[in-house]
């Protein structure tokens, strides 16, 4: 500010001194109109040309004392001719006169104007450089003139003028607001006087007065004959003066008045280092005798700071002949500094730490003038550049925007940038003044728009912040380029700053316009200014194809009308409602009938698992979906897919019933079935990670969570997979209608506004199962449905679509085993394989029955879904029960057979419904459903006894089943359990409750504890005789109390160190199905066999402890040998190639949740226990390192669960880790991320991602066995072997020392004849 001030000073001093009657080039005209109406005129009163190349315009904002923008002419000016500046945006009648459009027209009344030359000389000023007059200068009497005025300068004006007092005074009229009369032109009446040449500089000895031009002729008294400051290098080895303070500008004369002398300001002649002047120059020595001066050299002082010199001849810096020079003054000059000094020049290094304030706190701190005037420092994203101003965000939210004015260097849309500024209100919008920005970094994302009500927009908390609005039109024509939209809720201000919308002549009343941009405050009103095209877009038909296609829509609204299109069945309807109030709706948009035997659905439970799967078929969960064999939905017409637990209102409607319909996080999917591909018709939900809760749609969050989604009509054709285009942002993109939950209003009668083509095409073959009446022309679609045996269903491994026949054995209310739907078994006559289950409702028992559906196996069960059943008669007798041992039916050729065991009750309480049986021979489960016989009662005299007794004998009958790894029969009625036993009082073994005799009644006495030492299997009463050997130690942990013959020569004090030592619960569907992969290992970590007789196995799958398996006398796990137990038959083959011992377990699986699994002695003593779980601090996420996966979750994403060491403590989770190598290491050693690397090693590791130094090279040496060296346990060989020649000489065969004719003779002797053994 100083140096300006002296700047200015001098050259009004300068221009004082020249005649009034001199011309030169100024300021003729200022428009300051509405909205962008803006221009500068300047005037050529010379009689001659004038180079424009010389002069510059410069704009100086809100009181600054800094140009915000300058712009430098270029081109010609013709005598008496006027050159136009104008704004960009300005009307017609203004550009027309434009030589230039520029920057330096985005002033405000309140800002100033600058005509300089090249060489940075003021010649004229509009309005007082670093004074801001708050919203404008008066001029002519006239207040505020320089706002929203025109203003001529007066035709006797010749020069400029940089006293801006006395110009408005004196030099200036006023006229009204966007007049453009006078532009094109300047009336001009002064004169320009001739010149009168001298010297016009009074510090000259030869001053003329009366000189009006200068002629180059001033003589100064000084040896350089300059006009400037004079520091003299005296014979005494000084400068005098050694220490000078000047201002910015200044010359300095330095003369030598005796001996030889220079100054130098460069390199420091005492420490050969560089003084680090502002400015670095030297002059070269001159001598002076000492009678007159010799002249060094003179240098102008522009640029303010603290100059150090000395004279580099000989020994003189040395002798202290150096001195400074301090140009200006120093201070801190950064402005957002604590202690900013404005008058300072220079910065002196004195600046306090800066601190970065928020735009957050900058604007909450506004709403009470509580940093106006300060200058501080913040960061943030430019938003929108509209000229001098821009908006910058630091982040979301409310007051995080704010507006800046004036910036110092170009601005684009996504710099991210630093600020130093004034902070400002202008007319109550808060903004950043004067500011000097630094980019920090380029082409960033901005920050999301807030999506807000028309209403809520218009609030200081939004001021600077990107928001977007959507609305109608209320007022297309508010004047000055404004319009107004209204959601309803209030009216919201778009105008047109940065883009006028109004050009496009569709801004009418009553459309609807999303507009987007940062808010702004300006006459009394908070308006959006959209920046772009882009930012304000009106909603209407976009698609071309349409009849009511709207070129000027940018978003569709759902409304096209099309005709005769090309459609094709679409999800119409979705609900996720209270309890199981679920379900699809698919409408028929074609113009024929649809038969769905050529569709499925597949989908995804929280998340899809393998989205990038190159196949559709892979990533998608599940495909346990089929529509019934018959089912087709007619032009117009709706299928409903319902959860089988739905509401009555539902299912009545309903047209088929699924299970697998569940949460808002889930996928679906419609697919077209082809001969070479499964097609995505529609699609709800996305093929990736799990969202959440659910997902956006229509601009509401978790949309597909407790809502009700209606398909607009103008929807004639499915998304194709592409189901976030569906969804849309907002109400208007979006495909979909949200409701409220349980709005069940619009089920079963949906309708869309196209007209969609009729096709002729199709099966026209009445005996085909998608025969089309309608069809003229046979497409080749029609589909024929093989008529299939039940055996010959699981003796071909038959799938898709089969007929079959057969009597029903079994029926079923929904079951969660089949996705909870109802399902019923037929069977053709006994057998193996005689027996199948069927998906499907409405038979009885009984009944002879055609099924037609579809084949697959679902979770390991042969199964036909979709089934529709024709009843061919009914009443028949059923098929006999095949009588098997409880081992054999855990076999698949007795699957969904009508079977028959008669055994001991092992387990009447089990999990889910299920108890066990067991006759010696394995066991096997019974699962109450149809009929509950784990609450069922024996009535005796009166009194109720429970129908299933531990212990007791059984005859069980019903179909067998396979769900969760294993097989159960299931039970229909009461009649399929009955309790056997001695009927007869008389005997000792009478069992009052007994439904039927055993024929086994007996009264033979003894001993009738098996586990005794003389056990009688004919005793039916104890006598009181057994006699127990064992173990009576109490202090053992195998003591038998009913020991009564004791040996203790088994007795036992610790267990064995059997560990749980690898857990694969969830296998990833990459691998295969979740029971036919799960396993646990147990490893022995003595250095002794130890034997597994009467071990036990539990697990806790179904909430309570079971018993999932007992070692065999004869099973024994080696030292260092691991075991595996599989949960399924397919599991033990799978896990064969392991080479390891593997047991089946009896029954559960392994929770994908987690749950408690223990080993057990006999005795009830834990020999290893585990509770595991799929969260929390046990490892459950995937691992990357630099972008690659080193460990996937054990919850379903391929690694197993693996206990680091065998010696950690398993029961702490930080002691388990997710594998290294996809599926585990079942039978062997757990993996690591660390061992040996090196491939040539003994022991290199293909897991090994970081080497720890353990490679082995010892099986490195000679593998070659002629070798002397040779190492029969070296498998590597490693080039050392080396060969001893015994016989140095070996053609030499008689031995007298040469090789001739006679060693020849020798050996063709001997040729031919056999050697010595």
């Amino acid at each position: 500010m100083k140096f300006l001030n002296w700047m200015f000073g001098a050259l009004f001093v300068a221009s004082a001194a020249i005649s009034s009657a001199q011309c030169d080039l100024f300021i003729s005209e200022y428009g300051e109109g509405s909205s962008s109406n803006k221009w500068i005129e300047l005037y050529n009163p010379t009689s001659g040309d004038l180079d424009l190349s010389q002069y510059q315009v410069q704009l100086f904002s809100n009181g600054s004392s800094s140009a915000s923008q300058t712009l430098a002419l270029s081109g010609t000016l013709a005598a008496g001719a006027v050159y136009t500046i104008t704004n960009s945006g300005a009307v017609a009648e203004v550009a027309a006169f434009s030589d230039v459009t520029s920057s330096v027209t985005f002033f405000n009344g309140d800002d100033a104007l600058a005509l300089l030359d090249a060489a940075g000389n003021v010649l004229d000023v509009f309005g007082e450089i670093g004074v801001d007059p708050g919203s404008s200068w008066d001029a002519a009497g006239v207040s505020g003139a320089t706002s929203n005025h025109t203003m001529v300068r007066l035709s006797s004006v010749t020069q400029g003028n940089t006293d801006w007092v006395a110009s408005f005074a004196n030099e200036w009229e006023v006229y009204d607001s966007n007049d453009f009369s006078f532009l094109g032109g300047h009336t001009f009446t002064g004169v320009c006087g001739a010149a009168v040449e001298g010297c016009t500089n009074e510090n000259a000895t030869n001053y003329n007065p009366d000189a009006n031009a200068e002629d180059g002729s001033c003589l100064f008294d000084n040896a350089c004959n300059v006009d400037g400051i004079v520091i003299e290098a005296t014979s005494m080895l000084t400068f005098e003066p050694a220490n000078l303070s000047i201002e910015p500008g200044t010359v300095v004369v330095f003369e030598n008045i005796g001996g030889t002398h220079n100054a130098n300001f460069d390199i420091s002649t005492v420490s050969g280092e560089s003084f680090g002047n502002p400015v670095a120059f030297s002059f070269d020595p001159v001598t002076s005798d000492g009678t007159s001066a010799a002249c060094i050299g003179s240098h102008t002082f522009d640029v303010p700071g603290v100059y150090t010199y000395d004279c580099s001849v000989g020994s003189h810096a040395a002798s202290g002949m150096v001195g400074t020079i301090t140009v200006g003054t120093g201070g801190c000059t950064n402005a957002a500094a604590p202690n900013y000094n404005q008058a300072a020049d220079y910065d002196d290094g004195s600046c306090l730490e800066v601190v970065n304030t928020p735009i957050a706190t900058i604007q909450e701190g506004q709403l009470t003038d509580a940093y106006t005037g300060q200058t501080l420092v913040t960061t943030g994203i430019v938003t929108g550049v509209y000229g001098s101003l821009a908006s910058v965000q630091d982040g979301q939210g409310a007051y995080s925007g704010i507006w800046m004015f004036g910036s110092n260097v170009n601005l684009t849309v996504g710099d991210e940038v630093e600020i130093t500024a004034v902070v400002a209100e202008y007319f109550g919008l808060t903004q950043l003044n004067s500011p000097s920005v630094v980019i920090l970094s380029q082409g960033n994302d901005l920050p999301a728009a807030e999506a807000l009500s028309t209403l809520a927009m218009a609030d200081e908390q939004w001021e600077g912040v990107l928001v977007t609005v959507t609305g109608d039109v209320v007022d297309p024509a508010l004047g000055f380029g404004e319009w107004s939209l209204s959601d309803g809720s209030g009216d919201a201000r778009v105008d047109d700053r940065g883009y006028n919308a109004l050009l496009t002549g569709a801004v009418i009343a009553g459309s609807t316009w999303q507009v987007t941009g940062p808010v702004e405050y300006s006459f009394n009103n908070f308006k959006l200014q959209p920046r772009t095209a882009d930012d304000a877009l009106l909603y209407g038909c976009t698609n071309p194809a349409a009849t009511n296609y709207n070129p000027a829509a940018g978003l569709p609204d759902g409304t096209c009308i099309f005709t005769d299109l090309e459609c094709s069945l679409i999800f119409s309807e979705y609900s996720e409602g209270s309890s199981n109030n679920k379900y699809l709706e698919i409408f028929n948009a074609t113009g024929n009938t649809v038969f769905l035997s050529q569709y499925t659905m597949g989908n995804c439970s929280n998340g899809c698992d393998t989205p990038d799967a190159p196949f559709i078929t892979d990533q998608v969960d599940f495909w346990t979906f089929n529509f019934p064999a018959d089912a087709a939905i007619p032009s117009g017409g709706t299928f409903i897919v319902a959860h089988p637990s739905a509401s009555a209102e539902i299912l009545e409607v309903a047209d088929m019933t699924y299970g697998f319909l569940s949460n808002g996080d889930d996928t679906y999917l419609l697919a077209e079935i082809t001969a070479t591909d499964t097609i995505v018709v529609d699609q709800i939900g996305t093929i990736g990670p799990d969202p959440g809760s659910g997902w956006e749609i229509a601009g509401v969050t978790n949309g597909t969570q407790n809502h009700t989604l209606v398909r607009k009509p103008g929807v004639s054709s499915g998304n194709g997979g592409d189901f976030l285009a569906s969804a849309g942002t907002n109400e208007f993109d979006s495909e979909w209608i949200v409701l409220d939950i349980d709005d069940f209003s619009d089920l079963g009668m949906h309708s869309i506004d196209a007209i969609c083509a009729t096709s002729f095409e199709g099966c026209t073959d009445e005996f085909a199962v998608n025969y089309d009446p309608t069809a003229t022309v046979d497409d080749g679609s029609c589909v024929y449905i093989p008529n299939l045996t039940i055996q010959e269903i699981h003796q071909t491994a038959a799938t898709g679509q089969v007929i079959t026949t057969g009597i029903v054995t079994g029926v079923y209310p929904p079951l969660g085993d089949v996705a909870g739907n109802p399902s019923f078994v037929i069977q053709n006559g006994t057998g193996a394989q005689s027996g199948i289950w069927v998906i499907g409702e409405g038979v009885a028992i009984g009944d002879e029955v055609e099924v037609t559906g579809v084949v697959g196996d679902v979770y390991g069960l042969v199964q036909i879904q979709g089934a529709v059943a024709e009843v061919l008669t009914s009443g028949n007798a059923l098929p006999a029960a095949e009588l098997l041992t409880t081992g054999a039916v855990s076999d698949q050729q007795w699957e969904s057979v009508l079977v028959r065991v008669e055994a001991e009750l092992t387990d009447a309480v089990g999990s889910y419904g299920e108890w066990q049986l067991n006759d010696g021979s394995g066991m096997i489960r019974a699962k109450d459903h149809a009929f509950i016989a784990q609450d069922a009662v024996i009535n005796v005299g009166g009194v109720d006894y429970a129908l299933l007794e531990q212990g007791a004998n059984y005859r069980v009958t019903g179909p067998n089943f396979f769900s969760y790894g294993s097989y159960k029969m299931m039970i229909r009625d009461a009649a399929d359990v009955v309790r056997l036993g001695c009927t007869d009082p008389s005997f000792l073994n009478y069992d009052e409750l007994a439904q039927e005799d055993d024929g086994n009644c007996s009264s033979v006495t003894g001993c009738t504890n098996p586990d005794a030492d003389n056990y009688d299997s004919a005793a039916v009463a104890d006598d009181g005789s057994c006699l127990i050997s064992g173990c009576g130690d109490v202090n053992a942990l195998n003591f038998d109390e009913l020991v009564n013959s004791p040996t203790n020569d088994d007795c036992y004090y610790t267990l064995p160190n059997l560990i749980i030592n690898e857990i694969h619960y969830n296998p990833c569907s990459a691998q295969g199905g979740d029971f036919d992969y799960e396993f646990v290992e147990i490893y022995n970590a003595e250095d002794m066999a130890v034997s597994l007789a009467g071990f036990v196995f539990y697990n806790t799958s179904g909430g309570n402890p079971e018993l999932a398996y007992e070692f065999a006398a004869d099973d024994v796990l080696a030292a260092g040998e691991y075991a595996i137990l599989t949960v399924s038959e397919a599991g033990a083959a799978n896990y064969a190639y392991t080479g390891a011992q593997i047991f089946q377990m009896f029954t559960g699986n392994f929770g994908n949740g987690g749950e408690a699994i223990s080993l057990q002695d006999s005795y009830g003593n834990i020999i290893d226990e585990v509770v595991y779980a799929s969260s929390g601090q046990w490892p459950s996420t995937t691992v990357s390192i630099l972008g690659n996966t080193l460990v996937q979750s054990p919850n379903g994403d391929c690694s197993t669960l693996e206990l680091i060491a065998t010696n950690l403590n398993n029961d702490d989770p930080d002691n388990w880790q997710g594998s290294f190598v996809d599926n585990g290491t079942p039978g062997a050693a757990n993996s690591s991320a660390f061992g040996c690397s090196e491939p040539t090693a003994c022991n290199y590791s293909a897991t090994a991602y970081f080497d720890d130094g353990s490679c082995d090279y010892s099986c490195h040496g000679c593998t070659y066995m002629d070798a002397s060296n040779y190492d029969m346990n070296a498998t590597f060989d490693n080039g050392t072997c080396t060969f001893d020649l015994v016989d140095p000489c070996p053609a030499d065969l008689n031995d007298d020392g040469f090789v001739s004719a006679v060693d020849l003779l020798q050996f063709l002797a001997s040729f031919g004849m056999d050697c010595p053994e």
